[in-house]
């Protein structure tokens, strides 16, 4: 009902039912406005706060006793539009049918080659340096994404492809590249010597080939799950992908956004991390999509799979474990954008290095950077500490 009627720069307030806190179904309602409206804050409340909106979204009963209070001449407004029980009335000034709205959505090509930085840099990083190169490729990505922001600025492409060729030098530096080579001749010294024998060595692993081909069929089930809708509430439309929208249609980080309660429901404290990989998808496809950019939170649980079944020596634990995966929970979480994944993906990898009580400290840092795309995270880091 906003992308059709209301215009871009118009004022929307959203009604609450009860009081001046948002109710589960309506912090739903509210993400969903938000993101139509993005960069426009949306206002919410219950007490005489109109004021002046051009739009306003309230239950079925109509906003005749709330303008009275506020001031405005009902009759000022008229009713719209109705849906789910919710009904959008506007002043009669500003009721026109709105055109060419969603011109900055990308393209599912588009949207899709914006995930193409992201994962370049994990597998790069993976070929680099196994499991901790792709994470920390990953981590770099993130964090250099948080550089426009700051600046007041969105992405550009070539800044994306800046940051990504960074992370990727930074994956195949010396350090790396010395691990790599250890790596290489500890499997030479297995096969009697040679790279070509140490790589069919690994390749010839049916538990490695076994892992591979279950998390691809997870990855095809839950893709299929994850393209039958667009973003939903909370993560799609708020927490990752909505604020990463704002970022990137604001250039850079509006006024009022850790005050203002019309950001509230974005949740601005949240750890940033899968908002700013998202940010960067955005930036390298030149808008903010919403739903190839789901495909993100899938290959990250297909990892957490691999990373599990290429670790196990009989496969009838990789079915119990290929069952588990394919459980309400873990399909919801691959499916809607959580950052859950990432965070199992760390906190796996970096507690397999320092299992073993030595002092690693690459180990401590994937521990501790999982709380960089959640705050449990830090709980864990502490625990395993």
């Amino acid at each position: 009902m906003v992308e059709r009627h209301v215009a871009p720069d118009a004022s929307v307030y959203f009604v609450c039912i009860h009081s001046n806190r948002l109710l589960a179904v309506e912090r739903s309602q509210h993400l969903a406005v938000s993101w139509a409206m993005c960069p426009t804050p949306v206002r919410f409340g219950y007490d005489p706060g109109i004021g002046d909106a051009d739009a306003v979204l309230s239950c079925a009963y109509g906003p005749g006793p709330e303008c009275e209070a506020a001031g405005r001449d009902p009759d000022a407004v008229e009713e719209i539009d109705e849906g789910g029980g919710i009904v959008l009335w506007m002043r009669r000034d500003r009721s026109k049918p709105t055109s060419a709205r969603r011109a900055d959505v990308p393209s599912p090509l588009r949207e899709l080659a914006g995930l193409a930085a992201p994962l370049l840099v994990s597998v790069v990083g993976a070929m680099a340096a196994g499991w901790p190169g792709a994470l920390f490729g990953l981590l770099l990505f993130s964090i250099g994404m948080a550089i426009p922001p700051l600046a007041g600025c969105r992405p550009s492409p070539g800044f994306v492809m800046a940051v990504s060729a960074l992370c990727l030098a930074v994956s195949a530096g010396p350090a790396t590249r010395r691990g790599m080579r250890n790596r290489l001749k500890a499997g030479q010294r297995a096969e009697g010597g040679g790279l070509m024998p140490a790589c069919r060595a690994f390749l010839s692993r049916k538990m490695v080939w076994r892992a591979v081909a279950a998390g691809l069929g997870f990855a095809a089930v839950a893709a299929a799950l994850t393209l039958s809708h667009t973003f939903m509430t909370p993560n799609g439309l708020g927490v990752s992908g909505g604020r990463a929208k704002l970022l990137y249609l604001a250039g850079g980080i509006p006024d009022g956004f850790f005050t203002d309660a019309a950001w509230s429901t974005l949740q601005p404290a949240y750890p940033p991390g899968l908002a700013l990989i998202t940010l960067g998808s955005y930036g390298l496809a030149g808008g903010c999509g919403e739903w190839m950019t789901q495909l993100l939170g899938v290959a990250a649980m297909a990892a957490v799979l691999i990373f599990f079944c290429s670790r196990m020596s009989a496969q009838w634990a990789m079915l119990v474990l290929l069952a588990a995966f394919f459980s309400p929970l873990v399909l919801r979480m691959a499916s809607q954008y959580y950052a859950e994944p990432l965070v199992a993906l760390f906190i796996l990898v970096g507690r397999e290095r320092v299992r073993g009580g030595q002092e690693d400290l690459v180990g401590w840092l994937l521990i501790g950077a999982a709380g960089w795309f959640k705050n449990e995270g830090l709980v864990y880091l502490l625990a395993l500490w």
